[in-house]
C-alpha cells in the first residue's frame, strides 16, 4: 500500500506541475519529495537481503582509531576490501556510532543530494517530477533500498554527467573516478564517456537494438565462448585474466531470461524515435541526446550481457537516468490536444513498472510492505522483513546469516 500511494501522489504532482510548473507551491513540493526520497531509503528497516549484510558487517567494522594496527595498506586491504571511498565513509560513521540506521541515512542524504542536483540540470521545472516519477519507479527503489555501495557510485556519475553538460569533461572524468571508489562497476563510463552526445545513424540504432533482442531471446551465449576463448590468451596474473576469471566463475551461471519490463523501455525508445523523425532521430537539444542515447546504451547493453545477470542488471540501472529524464519530455512532441493521453501513458508506464512492488513478487517480497526504523523502533510496531528476507533467501538457496 505505501509503494501504491507514494506513486499515485507523486503521479498527480508530476502531471500538475507539468501544467502549471511555475505555481508558487512548486519549491515546496520539491522539498517535501526531498525528505521523502531521504526517508524511503534512508530510513527502512530491515528491507531487502543486503540489509543484513551491511548491518553485520557495520557492527564488525574497524573504527578510525582501529587502524593505527595495520602495519602496511597492503594489510589494511586484506581485511577491507570493499572500494576505498565507501570503505572510508563506512569507517568514518562506525567511529562516531554503532547504529546502522546512520550509514543508511548518510548514504541516503549523499544519494538524493546528487540525484536532485543532476536531475535539475537536465530537467526543467515542467519535468522534474514526472523524471523523479520515473526514477522512482525504475531505479530507486532497487538500487538505494539494496546496493548501497552502488547506490553512491550512482550519484556521483549523476554528478558527472551534469558536469559533462557543463562543458567540464575533465571534471566529469574527475567525477567518474570518485564514482569508482565506491563501486567499480562505474569504470564502464569511461567507455561510455565517448558516445554521451554521439549520433547513431538510425539504421545503427535499430541493427544493435535487433541483435541484443536476438542475443537474449534466443538466449545464445556468445560472452561465454568469448571469455573461454581469451582467458588463454592472458599470462596467469594479469588484471585482464583475473576479470575473465571471475566473470566465468561467479557471473555465467547466473542467466538472465527474457523480462517484460525491456520491451516497456523498447516502446519508449521506438516513440523517441517516431518522435524525433523530423530531427535526423535526435532532439535539437544536448541533454535530450544524451538521455535518448543512454536509453539505447541500456537496450543494447543489458540484453547483450544477459548472461552475466549481475553486470547486465547493475550497468542498466546507471542507464535508466536517460530514460528520467528522456520519459517526461515526450509529451512535448505531440500536439496539445494528445498531451493528456501521453501523460496518461506515462503514468501507466511507470506503473507497469513499479507493480512488482505493489503486488509482490519472490524478488521484491524482502521490500515489501515497507516498514521504516522509526515505526518499528520508536513505536515497536512488529517488523517482518527479516522473515521475509530469510524466506526469500531459503529460496535463493543461500543462508542469512545472523548478526
Amino acid at each position: 500500500m505505501f509503494y501504491l500511494i507514494s506513486f499515485i501522489l507523486i503521479s498527480i504532482l508530476g502531471i500538475y506541475y507539468y501544467r502549471y510548473p511555475n505555481a508558487s507551491s512548486y519549491r515546496k513540493i520539491v522539498s517535501i519529495l526531498f525528505v521523502f526520497f531521504v526517508y524511503v531509503a534512508g530510513l527502512r528497516y530491515n528491507l531487502g537481503f543486503d540489509y543484513f549484510s551491511y548491518e553485520r558487517a557495520f557492527v564488525e567494522s574497524d573504527t578510525l582509531r582501529d587502524l593505527a594496527k595495520y602495519s602496511s595498506f597492503a594489510d589494511f586491504r586484506e581485511i577491507n576490501k570493499w572500494e576505498l571511498g565507501f570503505t572510508f565513509l563506512f569507517i568514518t560513521i562506525r567511529s562516531f556510532t554503532d547504529n546502522v540506521v546512520w550509514l543508511f541515512l548518510l548514504s541516503s542524504i549523499i544519494c538524493t543530494v546528487c540525484l536532485f542536483n543532476s536531475l535539475k540540470y537536465f530537467s526543467e521545472r515542467p519535468y522534474f517530477i514526472l523524471s523523479l516519477l520515473t526514477y522512482f519507479c525504475s531505479v530507486y527503489l532497487l538500487q538505494e533500498m539494496q546496493a548501497l555501495r552502488q547506490a553512491l557510485a550512482a550519484g556521483f556519475l549523476f554528478i558527472s554527467f551534469a558536469r559533462y553538460h557543463n562543458g567540464s569533461k575533465l571534471k566529469s572524468l574527475i567525477w567518474i573516478i570518485v564514482a569508482m571508489l565506491f563501486h567499480n562497476s562505474a569504470a564502464i563510463f569511461f567507455i561510455f564517456f565517448w558516445f554521451y552526445n554521439y549520433k547513431f545513424k538510425l539504421f545503427t540504432q535499430l541493427f544493435l537494438v535487433a541483435i541484443s533482442i536476438a542475443l537474449i531471446v534466443l538466449q545464445i551465449q556468445w560472452m561465454a565462448e568469448f571469455i573461454s576463448a581469451s582467458s588463454s590468451i592472458f599470462p596467469e596474473g594479469e588484471s585482464i585474466a583475473r576479470l575473465l576469471r571471475y566473470f566465468t566463475d561467479s557471473g555465467l551461471n547466473n542467466t538472465r531470461g527474457v523480462y517484460i519490463t525491456y520491451f516497456l523501455y523498447l516502446f519508449v525508445f521506438l516513440i523517441s524515435l517516431y518522435a524525433n523523425r523530423k530531427r535526423g532521430y535526435y532532439p535539437d537539444d544536448s541533454k535530450l541526446v544524451f538521455a535518448q542515447n543512454f536509453l539505447f546504451f541500456y537496450l543494447v547493453f543489458s540484453a547483450s550481457t544477459w548472461e552475466i545477470n549481475y553486470i547486465s542488471t547493475r550497468i542498466g540501472w546507471y542507464l535508466l537516468f536517460g530514460v528520467a529524464v528522456y520519459l517526461p519530455h515526450v509529451a512535448d512532441y505531440f500536439e496539445k490536444r494528445s498531451k493528456k493521453f501521453i501523460l496518461c501513458f506515462i503514468v501507466v508506464f511507470n506503473f507497469l513498472i513499479i507493480r512488482h512492488f505493489v503486488f509482490p513478487t519472490m524478488t521484491t517480497a524482502p521490500f515489501s510492505p515497507y516498514e521504516d526504523y522509526i515505526s518499528c523502533k520508536v513505536f515497536g510496531k512488529k517488523s517482518t522483513g527479516k522473515e521475509r528476507a530469510e524466506k526469500y533467501a531459503s529460496e535463493m538457496g543461500v543462508v542469512l546469516k545472523e548478526i
